[in-house]
């Protein structure tokens, strides 16, 4: 099999998939099968300056309880970064090889490979809060339980998440089972979203484990953060530790 075959084969489900191109350069393409159209997904031109303020609001909706924080799903690590700054004990893991070998400044030496759904290399209880985003739709539906019971045992008491919700059951999709004849497939797959779901499903997913969602400290998280920076934040989860 050539170099250009074995490339032609690799998915969202592969670490070779998470490379420069998906990070950097904007050049992951594919076809949109109802169009016929190119797609393109990266994080060329990304501004993460926004993650400054991101972190204040967090840490003023929490009222100062947090002195440590996981980054879960860092990629290079800019949120990592600026808890650093700001004197948290941060520490940040991503799936992706290439988002660790080129880390954001101050992440540096900070941030790990990890794969979440073969557990979290943390101690139980060991963090104040869990800081993920856009990462927990990058994952297959069966093993979503398997992460937020990590979630649950690595946390002292807060995770943030924030990701994509589907907004109808039109929308739903599931990568184990969902093929190309699906609407929204060259959508998804070309951003990684191996599990879109209601956020209905997502929070009988929390509940079931042990979390308790907590919409008024999201409503307080959005009147202390800048509006521009959470322009395209539609879903945002902040659970407690029951």
């Amino acid at each position: 099999m050539s170099d250009k075959e074995k490339e032609k084969e690799i998915t969202p489900m592969d670490q070779e998939y998470y490379d420069k191109a998906y990070f950097e350069t904007g050049s992951k393409k594919i076809v949109d099968k109802n169009t016929g159209k190119e797609k393109v997904w990266g994080y060329q031109g990304t501004d993460w300056s926004g993650n400054y303020f991101i972190l204040q609001a967090l840490l003023k909706t929490l009222k100062g309880e947090v002195g440590s924080l996981l980054d879960m799903g860092c990629g290079q690590g800019s949120f990592t970064d600026y808890a650093l700054r700001l004197g948290l004990r941060a520490t940040g893991y991503d799936f992706a090889q290439w988002a660790i070998d080129h880390p954001h400044h101050y992440a540096k030496g900070h941030t790990f490979q990890n794969d979440a759904t073969e557990g979290i290399p943390e101690e139980d209880e060991s963090v104040d809060i869990i800081f993920c985003s856009d990462m927990v739709e990058h994952i297959k539906k069966t093993l979503e339980p398997k992460v937020i019971k990590e979630f649950y045992r690595v946390t002292k008491k807060w995770v943030f998440l924030q990701f994509p919700v589907a907004n109808n059951d039109l929308e739903v999709f599931d990568a184990e089972k969902d093929g190309e004849d699906h609407a929204c497939y060259a959508h998804y797959m070309i951003a990684g979203h191996l599990n879109m779901d209601l956020r209905s499903w997502w929070d009988e997913l929390f509940v079931m484990h042990g979390f308790k969602v907590r919409d008024d400290l999201v409503v307080d998280f959005r009147a202390n953060a800048p509006r521009e920076v959470l322009a395209n934040w539609a879903n945002i989860v902040i659970l407690e530790k029951s």
